[in-house]
């Protein structure tokens, strides 16, 4: 609750406290008092109509200075504008700037363009909810068992927090968290933010071709309200992220979690065959399974060589499919794609951000 709203209650509160003692309590009203059957001048016929009727004027004046105190307040003019990103501005003249902006759990790195001038600072409130490995989501749906990575919050889970068993490769993906605390478990889905000047190159800013952004801290989400300050000598604008594995192309180890990782993934899936070998054998039978569909076999026969050779081509295009784990990385580093996990996110998070 704003320092505003905590004020409007307080007024609201007094002026009903007051008139319940001084009107109400008493069992008779202004009106009563001030209109008496023996007309206006039957209000001071007795000492106690004389009291009462005082009493009913004061308990009116103090309603009047409460209305008084809050006119100021309902008068206030608000300054909505949109920033350079679409967040929505609120501003009150002379009080506090509010933005209001979304970030989404697929987006690594979000510049918000919220600009916090140098020596001020901004706080975060959020809300919603993420979703960190939506084909899981619905694999899970489908075989009606609890997902391995549940809906989250922008204070983030731990692996496992909602019961589900924990895949071998997602503990291994542990260590490509984009942001943890040293000694800590990671938290999935938390909201990171990240101070960043306007004017900083392209190369030191957030992005998928630096997602661990060591020129800048980053901060964590809570609920303590803590500001996040701007203690450079330049105006900063306001990064958000929600916190996933993460490749980073320059990091090296990136590369050996990753085929780790699938190595892991493919030794789990019953119908993944990974040989060259396998695929050289597949490509013959089916060139020699076209060759008998057409010459040397009995019209009789044909309908089940067509079935053979359709099976066939099936197993081909999905040892095709199903590449090594090696092949997986060499696509990832030609095409750039170290933001891939992100891909997989679904959902975002509400933030209020507040400059003081």
């Amino acid at each position: 609750m704003t320092k505003d709203e905590e004020e409007r209650l307080i007024l609201v509160r007094r002026f009903k406290l007051r008139y319940r003692r001084l009107v109400r309590k008493a069992g008779w009203s202004l009106k009563d008092d001030l209109k008496p059957a023996g007309g206006f001048s039957g209000v001071f016929s007795t000492w106690g109509r004389v009291a009462r009727a005082g009493i009913s004027l004061i308990a009116l004046a103090d309603v009047v200075l409460v209305f008084v105190r809050m006119l100021p307040w309902a008068m206030k003019e608000v300054d909505v504008s949109f920033g350079d990103n679409g967040a929505i501005r609120l501003h009150v003249p002379g009080e506090k700037v509010e933005w209001m902006t979304g970030v989404a759990a697929s987006k690594l790195w979000y510049n918000t363009r919220i600009k916090i001038p140098p020596g001020g600072a901004v706080t975060l409130e959020a809300w919603g909810v993420v979703n960190l490995a939506v084909h899981r989501l619905v694999t899970a749906a489908i075989d009606d068992t609890i997902p391995h990575q549940p809906w989250v919050g922008p204070h983030g889970v731990t692996l496992g927090a909602n019961g589900a068993d924990v895949p071998k490769k997602d503990t291994a993906r542990e260590k490509l968290i984009l942001h943890r605390k040293e000694g800590e478990l990671p938290r999935y889905g938390l909201l990171l933010a990240c101070l960043v000047p306007s004017n900083a190159p392209d190369s030191d800013r957030p992005g998928k071709h630096n997602p661990r952004p060591s020129k800048f801290h980053i901060y964590e989400f809570d609920d303590k309200d803590d500001p996040i300050r701007n203690s450079s000598s330049e105006t900063c604008e306001l990064w958000l992220v929600v916190n996933d594995v993460v490749l980073d192309e320059k990091n090296p180890e990136s590369g050996k979690l990753y085929i780790e990782t699938v190595k892991t993934e493919i030794e789990q899936s019953r119908s993944y065959t990974a040989t060259d070998e396998f695929d050289n054998a597949v490509k013959t039978l089916e060139e020699e399974a076209g060759k008998l569909g057409d010459t040397g076999v009995p019209p009789s026969e044909k309908l089940m060589w067509s079935k053979i050779l359709e099976i066939l081509k099936g197993l081909r295009q999905e040892a095709t499919r199903r590449k090594t784990a090696e092949q997986r990385w060499n696509y990832i580093e030609e095409k750039g794609y170290w933001d891939l996990w992100y891909d997989d996110n679904m959902g975002e998070f509400q933030v209020k951000c507040t400059v003081k």
